[in-house]
């Protein structure tokens, strides 16, 4: 993967090079993917399938976990979980807000469960993001905070 690819896809088209909240900005674009997703299919084929957003989510992980590898072996200036890389916190968005209906209450509340956790790194998630040094562990922390906001979103929602 060429630099200049790699590095728009790490920082989402830029918004990584952001002052200010890059990982909320990612996270945003997260959000708005599977809001389009879920509106896009429901207009095409009536709703969303589940080996639909399995196959979305997981198409996320390996564009991510390639673009990761990549500027990892481009930028070695940069460090760990560095906070241009924002491509994390659009697959941990959207893996918390593709599974649930794309109304205001669960994309506001996924939006904030997902940046708490995020941000706060609880166990394991803190694990990961601590002892693992592999361009993976800076998406898979994301993955686990995406994960355990939608598991709180799921229990709000019942």
């Amino acid at each position: 993967m060429k630099t200049k690819t790699a590095r728009l896809i790490v920082t989402v088209g830029g918004l990584g090079e952001l002052r200010f909240f890059p990982g909320t900005w990612g996270s945003l674009v997260g959000l708005l993917l599977a809001a389009f997703f879920h509106l896009l299919l429901k207009a095409m084929w009536g709703g969303v399938t589940s080996s639909f957003l399995v196959s979305a989510t997981l198409l996320g992980v390996a564009l991510a976990v390639f673009a990761h590898i990549s500027i990892r072996g481009i930028e070695t200036s940069w460090p760990h979980d560095d906070g241009r890389i924002v491509i994390d916190e659009v697959v941990g968005q959207f893996l918390t807000s593709v599974w649930f209906a794309p109304v205001w209450g669960n994309l506001l509340l996924g939006f904030v469960l997902f940046r708490t956790f995020d941000i706060i790194k609880p166990w394991p998630i803190r694990v990961v993001d601590r002892r693992w040094h592999h361009p993976f562990a800076t998406l898979f922390d994301d993955i686990l905070a995406g994960g355990a906001a939608a598991f709180v979103l799921w229990i709000f929602e019942k």
